[in-house]
């Protein structure tokens, strides 16, 4: 009877202590797979920051524009466009070294600002004009989006008026050192200059043309008088025909206002 009891109490124990050991081991290998897990994500957290997928933009004003461009630039970096009219389409690639200018359209065409404005300023063989422009039933979006100016990125150097190139519009009454008004764009039409026009220009505007801009002027075209007045910041890459057929849209004289408004919509991709 006493062995029987022993054998049960020997058989207990020995299940207990099986127990014991098998939930620790558990609770062991768990606490080293956390260890790791944790491990794993702070080392992937090291080498790969997690960028936030929204950046909410308040009123913009020329205090505060640069600082929230910039930081929704680096949230929002699409730099590829789809520009529709009724012509056609015309993609524009933006350039990534011009971050604000960059930054501001995209803003603005994921608002939906360009869809339903038209081009509506037209001179032949030089640009094409996009935007706002003084269109009133605009004035309120543009209240709430903010009043500012986008601060000057000239990359003459590597971005020039060469035929396709896109730009952005300044005030009519500048200020010294004036930035890019945000609503109105254009694109350039362009037309071939002689090295004796290009010399014209470079006295008369104190434009000093580099090597690069003299080749590309001579042989492709461009407005070599807008250098370094306005910021360049993206480039036609397909579609300069549908451009060419807009800018031979007749237009009234003293305004250069086309007879027929062609309206756009902006798609970014």
């Amino acid at each position: 009877m006493i062995k029987k009891k022993a054998m049960k109490v020997h058989l207990f124990c020995f299940y207990a202590l099986s127990l014991f050991l098998l939930i620790t081991a558990c609770q062991s290998e768990n606490s080293n797979q956390g260890t790791k897990k944790s491990s794993d994500a702070s080392k992937s957290s090291d080498t790969e920051p997690v960028k936030p997928a929204f950046y909410a933009m308040p009123t913009l004003d020329e205090n505060n524009a640069k600082e929230h461009l910039s930081k929704y630039g680096e949230v929002n970096t699409e730099k590829n466009v789809l520009l529709k009219t009724e012509f056609g389409d015309i993609k524009i690639e933006l350039y990534e070294d011009t971050p604000l200018h960059r930054a501001n359209f995209v803003y603005l065409a994921k608002k939906g600002f360009f869809n339903g404005v038209p081009f509506y300023r037209i001179m032949k063989n030089f640009m094409i004009q996009a935007g706002a422009g003084n269109f009133p039933q605009r004035d309120a979006v543009k209240s709430k989006i903010g009043n500012y100016s986008i601060p000057n990125e000239y990359k003459t150097e590597k971005y020039f008026h060469s035929r396709g190139a896109i730009a952005m519009t300044k005030p009519e009454k500048l200020k010294p050192g004036q930035g890019s008004t945000p609503y109105d764009f254009y694109i350039v039409q362009g037309q071939k200059y002689t090295d004796g026009q290009l010399n014209i220009i470079s006295q008369r505007d104190n434009i000093q043309f580099s090597a690069a801009q003299r080749q590309t002027y001579t042989t492709i075209g461009g407005t070599p008088e807008l250098d370094s007045k306005h910021t360049v910041f993206g480039k036609v890459i397909e579609g300069m025909d549908i451009v060419d057929k807009i800018a031979a849209l007749e237009v009234r004289p003293e305004d250069q206002a086309p007879s027929k408004l062609v309206g756009i919509k902006v798609e970014i991709y």
